[in-house]
């Protein structure tokens, strides 16, 4: 059943909470469709609305949960793909206690990367050319209550993968884009709040001389704020003209300080240890108080001397890994949310251990070097060990989830799944805290 925000709703709306996550599928995972034994009670979803298509971000704000991606229509928990379906074109919300419907509807062209809810405003970046039936490329606000499009209208030339409000009240946006406003940005931009640029403008590119992979486009997928500096991941080998592999740090009030923050997160072409070429990933940082927790697609860290199997703890002074936390997985990992102590992540892998690898390991498929655990897609772990926690949903699908968040009551789960927790669920699922480790 469709409904309306309520008052409530309206007044709680500045309590924003976001999180956030173009991936390679890893071997293991795109052979496995289905998820694995099932998963107990406990671990699976509340009822809510599901989509038609892949949920590339999911954020919270005061009750809300806003969704982005690939869909087209949605329809409520039970229904059948093709029945009761309901117009939502690349962008939706629904109630978080009840798993309905809202009418909100900005209705978007093309895909729904990042989703910014703050107070009135809602934030959205993507690969798109209308909102509302009005131009806008790759960036734009609208309304939290209706979806109704605001005045407010930057320009990217590429994709918008991200959005962020940083410390400095500014916004701050990365994707695969070379010019903003129609002036020369190298991936990742500063705009102010009219939607003007600011003069901020590192230069992330790529190292030349080398093929695809390990040497991609350049890319800026997610961006983090700590000590005065912008955290950022992607693709990329050099930022400002000196080696930084995946990861940065640059200064917020200075686009020439690069600080010595620097995980190097690389394996070259000739990777003795690894089984394939590696195209290095960070699709996700969170910073805490004293660490970077990263997810993406990648082996090694520190030039590739460190094995980092798509997980990454690194502290915020040099990027060294932080030696307490343990664990891996064995596919690609686009999505990771913190919450109350424990780090969760999803993406496309179905081992998860102490040290994993992309290498099956033979005829059981479990990662090298440890006895790992079965997990389709979706887990979670202690945020200081590394320790895997009995947490259990599992996923279906080749590439399974590719959006986490949280808030005080929920963690929701997006991605290209049509099964999570046992339960029937295309697209999106919600977790309410009675049913989190």
């Amino acid at each position: 059943m469709q409904i309306q925000l309520d008052r409530r709703l309206r007044s709680s709306r500045s309590r924003a909470r976001l999180s956030h996550g173009l991936v390679g599928v890893a071997i293991v995972a795109a052979l496995l469709a289905t998820a694995g034994p099932a998963a107990a009670a406990s671990d699976s979803p509340q009822p809510s609305y599901q989509t038609n298509g892949r949920v590339w971000s999911v954020a919270f704000q005061g009750g809300v949960i806003y969704i982005g991606g690939d869909f087209t229509t949605v329809r409520p928990a039970g229904a059948a793909a093709g029945t009761q379906e309901v117009v939502r074109n690349h962008a939706a919300a629904i109630d978080e206690s009840t798993g309905n419907l809202l009418s909100w509807s900005p209705n978007v062209n093309g895909t729904v990367f990042s989703i910014l809810p703050e107070g009135s405003t809602i934030y959205l970046g993507g690969k798109f050319t209308k909102v509302g039936g009005a131009s806008r490329e790759n960036i734009a606000a609208v309304s939290s209550s209706s979806g109704a499009l605001q005045s407010w209208h930057p320009t990217a030339d590429g994709y918008v993968r991200t959005i962020k409000r940083g410390p400095n009240g500014n916004l701050f946006i990365g994707g695969h884009f070379n010019h903003v406003n129609g002036s020369q940005r190298w991936r990742i931009a500063e705009l102010t709040t009219s939607g003007g640029l600011v003069s901020w403008a590192p230069k992330v590119t790529q190292v030349t001389g080398f093929a695809c992979p390990p040497r991609c486009a350049p890319k800026v997928w997610t961006i983090a704020f700590a000590n005065s500096a912008v955290y950022f991941g992607g693709h990329f080998g050099l930022v400002n003209g000196v080696s930084r592999n995946s990861v940065a740090a640059v200064a917020i009030d200075n686009d020439q300080n690069l600080t010595s923050w620097n995980p190097n997160v690389y394996a070259a072409a000739n990777c003795p240890t690894c089984q394939t070429f590696e195209t290095e990933r960070v699709f996700n940082i969170i910073v805490s108080s004293s660490k970077a927790y990263m997810c993406g697609g990648f082996w090694l860290t520190e030039g590739g001397s460190v094995r980092a199997y798509n997980l990454l703890v690194t502290n915020l002074t040099n990027g060294a890994k932080d030696p307490t936390f343990a664990a891996g997985n064995d596919g690609d990992t686009p999505s990771c949310a913190l919450r109350n102590g424990v780090f969760y992540f999803g993406g496309h892998f179905n081992w998860v251990g102490k040290i994993c690898s992309q290498n099956p390991g033979g005829t059981s498929r479990k990662c090298t070097s440890d006895n790992s655990t079965r997990r389709n897609h979706i887990a979670a772990v202690d945020a200081t060990t590394g320790a895997l926690l009995p947490w259990n949903p599992g996923a279906n699908s080749a590439t399974g989830v590719w959006a986490l968040a949280a808030d005080s009551g929920y963690l929701g789960a997006g991605g290209d799944f049509t099964k999570i927790g046992d339960v029937a669920q295309q697209g999106f699922a919600e977790f309410p805290a009675s049913r989190l480790p």
